[in-house]
């Protein structure tokens, strides 16, 4: 859907939380989350962490139009991954991760009890099964 950025401040939603609502913020969209396919690291300029998780979704409703919010984004579509991994306008990120298999993750683990020592009040794991 473009080059998307990591939520810059999560407030009290796990990072799952906030990609379906920023999906649906920016494209009006109602996806489920499959499962966490990646996570990109990197610093730029040797001070500034640079990360993305990336999940699979899927739209609730596919005759769900896309609309861009326009603040945010100048179009959103949906592209199959062969299309898009030859995409010339796509980052290279995009590019290499459309050209390995999206289907097999990490689903998220929900029923862990890290106890009380930090407090959390929302708790999820990403790991392969």
């Amino acid at each position: 859907m473009g080059n998307g950025r990591f939520p810059r401040d999560l407030g009290n939603e796990t990072v799952d939380q906030a990609v379906l609502r920023e999906v649906k913020e920016e494209t009006g969209v109602d996806c489920e989350l499959i499962e966490m396919i990646g996570f990109r690291s990197g610093v730029i300029r040797e001070e500034i962490s640079d990360n993305m998780a990336i999940f699979l979704l899927t739209a609730n409703n596919e005759e769900q139009p896309i609309i861009a919010q326009q603040s945010e984004l100048y179009e959103a579509e949906w592209l199959p991954p062969a299309e898009l991994s030859n995409d010339k306008e796509a980052s290279v990120m995009l590019r290499e991760m459309a050209s390995y298999l999206l289907e097999e993750g990490f689903e998220p683990i929900e029923d862990v009890d890290p106890g009380e020592v930090f407090g959390y009040s929302d708790y999820k794991l990403f790991f392969k099964k």
